[in-house]
């Protein structure tokens, strides 16, 4: 029964990564942060941690007012240990300035903890991200 559960909760949160590259490449956002936890933490590269999903609703709004995102995920391993999980793995965004002036083409990785909710669905606890270097 166990091994089953497992196998579901991964296809949930291989959903969820579906749905979180959905929606931000469709510039819904309030879509985006409905698959986060009300206390969920970004911690992006550049900036002071944002906790909240308000907080970083309000700062990924701000971005995406300036340009576009298309953004790949690729889950390399999700681990489940109860109502907790961990998925580490690497991304593609490209961005384009809304205006038409510039276009970057970045590649990262990823360390999310999610958190089972009492209704069984996996939200975002705590995200961490960073870019490759562009010399690598």
């Amino acid at each position: 029964m166990l091994e089953r559960a497992q196998v579901s909760d991964v296809y949930l949160i291989n959903e969820l990564w579906k749905e979180y590259a959905a929606a931000l490449n469709a510039g819904d956002i309030e879509r985006w942060s409905s698959l986060w936890q009300k206390d969920g933490i970004q911690m992006a590269p550049g900036f002071p941690r944002r906790v909240g999903r308000k907080l970083i609703q309000k700062e990924i709004r701000k971005a995406a007012d300036l340009f576009e995102r298309r953004i790949t995920i690729y889950p390399e391993q999700i681990q489940v240990l109860g109502d907790q999980a961990f998925v580490h793995g690497a991304f593609d965004l490209v961005t384009v300035v809304k205006d038409d002036t510039e276009t970057a083409d970045v590649k990262g990785k990823f360390l999310t903890i999610l958190q089972r909710q009492i209704d069984g669905i996996w939200k975002i606890a705590i995200e961490c991200f960073n870019f490759d270097s562009s010399n690598s």
